[in-house]
């Protein structure tokens, strides 16, 4: 009867554990603004780590004059569509000068990832 009844509790037990929701993903947060000096109308952009995203689908038109990781995510920026062309490290705080403290202009930026550390 006792093994019937802790054969029971170790089943249950188990049920629980594997019906338990998955976490959440930890997502990527970049800070947008369509001008230099965080100015303009700004945006979060939330994405999935290690995924290459076109900036053109990430802010309007892939215009911006600001560009920030939030302080936990590090990303690179390329000069090309998927995640191709020149590396382009961006950490926090971002850079806010149209491009000129990472040494390319953002006009020249198309696609990033990121990671979240």
């Amino acid at each position: 009867m006792q093994a019937k009844f802790l054969s029971t509790i170790i089943l249950l037990a188990a049920s629980l554990v594997s019906a338990a929701p998955a976490a959440d993903p930890v997502l990527a947060e970049v800070y947008f603004c369509s001008e230099m000096n965080w100015d303009g109308n700004c945006t979060d952009a939330w994405i999935n780590p290690s995924q290459c995203y076109s900036i053109g689908d990430l802010v309007s038109g892939g215009v911006f004059g600001s560009i920030g990781p939030s302080s936990k995510t590090t990303c690179t920026a390329h000069t090309a569509e998927d995640c191709k062309g020149d590396d382009i490290p961006l950490k926090f705080p971002g850079a806010a000068d149209g491009g000129a403290a990472i040494g390319v202009p953002f006009t020249e930026l198309r696609s990033m990832s990121c990671v979240v550390e």
